[in-house]
């Protein structure tokens, strides 16, 4: 049995890509800002007789350097239109989906703004 996490993890990707955002899986030494980086995205089980079926956690941080919060909570907003809209192509539907954290954090690098989108999806092998 497959689990849904390549190919959430290659929509997510595609789909920030798509917003024209840098996008980092594994952080280079000197990234380039504003950039995306793909945070954690646990599964849980919850399987019946005949069906696969998953709760993931999905997980977006946002740097920024801009000064203040502005650019770091457009680029977030623009990350959730994405994840409602994302789909997977492989097999897996994405059912309910909700917004389950969203906030802005200190840094430990003063001149950067930390954002942080999580999405809770309901998928479905199909």
């Amino acid at each position: 049995m497959s689990s849904p996490a390549l190919p959430l993890q290659k929509a997510v990707y595609e789909a920030v890509k798509g917003l024209g955002y840098v996008v980092y899986d594994n952080l280079p030494d000197n990234p380039t800002f504003p950039y995306v980086l793909l945070g954690d995205d646990p599964l849980v089980a919850y399987h019946t007789k005949t069906n696969a079926q998953y709760i993931a956690y999905c997980s977006l941080h946002v740097f920024s350097n801009y000064k203040g919060t502005k650019q770091a909570k457009e680029i977030m907003d623009n990350l959730m239109g994405a994840i409602e809209a994302i789909q997977l192509d492989t097999g897996w539907s994405i059912g309910h989906r909700q917004l389950f954290n969203y906030r802005i954090m200190g840094d430990t690098v003063p001149t950067v703004t930390h954002g942080y989108v999580q999405y809770q999806l309901n998928i479905t092998q199909i």
